[in-house]
């Protein structure tokens, strides 16, 4: 997973919305890149996650509220790659 660039965080702080992080497991093997056509009978997964209040973050300073946002979604994000790379074992994250 790359890193959430800093808009991510502002349009949430902005928007005052609760977010879902979604991880999409095996789209990269299905169609990687340089690629002109994807793989016949790959699979993808779509995940998510659990609801991510804004309500959680609306205490902190306003100009150290986006790292957090950001922050909190990607440890969201890692977890359900883990998840989905363990297999889709166990309890969802």
């Amino acid at each position: 997973i790359t890193k959430l660039l800093p808009g991510v965080g502002f349009l949430i702080s902005l928007s005052k919305c609760t977010t879902i992080p979604v991880y999409i497991h095996g789209a990269n093997k299905a169609w990687p890149r340089g690629k002109k056509f994807p793989r016949l009978f790959g699979q993808i997964s779509c995940v998510f996650g659990k609801p991510i209040r804004y309500e959680e973050f609306e205490k902190i300073d306003r100009n150290k509220r986006i790292p957090f946002i950001l922050a909190r979604i990607e440890n969201e994000l890692k977890n359900l790659e883990k998840w989905a790379e363990d297999g889709f074992k166990g309890k969802q994250p």
